[in-house]
C-alpha cells in the first residue's frame, strides 16, 4: 500500500472541513496557526464525512481556496511552523518530485 497521497478535489465536504479548520485558527504573523493536531506528526488533519481516515489540513485548505490536487501531488511548507495551514505558506510540488 502507497503512502502517497490520494488526489482531493473542491467538493462540498472539503469547503466544510476547510471551515471547520479556518474556525480553530489563529494568525501569527501570517501563519495560520491550527489547534487541531492529530497527536502524531503535530500536524493538523481533519475528517471528512465518509472518509476514513483524516486528512491534512493544509491540503484540505488549499483545495479549498486553490483548486484540486491530483494522485502524487505534495504540498511542501515555507514557514517553520508545523501547525500552519495558510496556503500563501505552501507551494505545490507537482507528481511529487521537487527536482531535489
Amino acid at each position: 500500500m502507497s503512502n502517497e497521497p490520494k488526489s482531493l478535489t473542491q467538493t462540498p465536504d472539503v469547503f466544510d472541513a476547510a471551515r471547520r479548520v479556518l474556525a480553530r485558527t489563529t494568525d501569527e504573523d501570517g501563519c495560520l496557526l491550527c489547534d487541531m493536531t492529530d497527536g502524531g506528526t503535530g500536524r493538523p488533519r481533519v475528517n471528512l464525512r465518509g472518509s476514513t481516515r483524516p486528512h491534512m489540513a493544509a491540503r484540505v485548505v488549499w483545495v479549498a481556496e486553490r483548486g484540486p490536487l491530483v494522485q502524487g501531488d505534495r504540498l511542501r511548507r515555507l514557514c517553520a511552523n508545523l501547525t500552519c495551514v495558510n496556503p500563501a505558506h505552501y507551494v505545490l510540488i507537482v507528481g511529487g518530485s521537487d527536482g531535489a
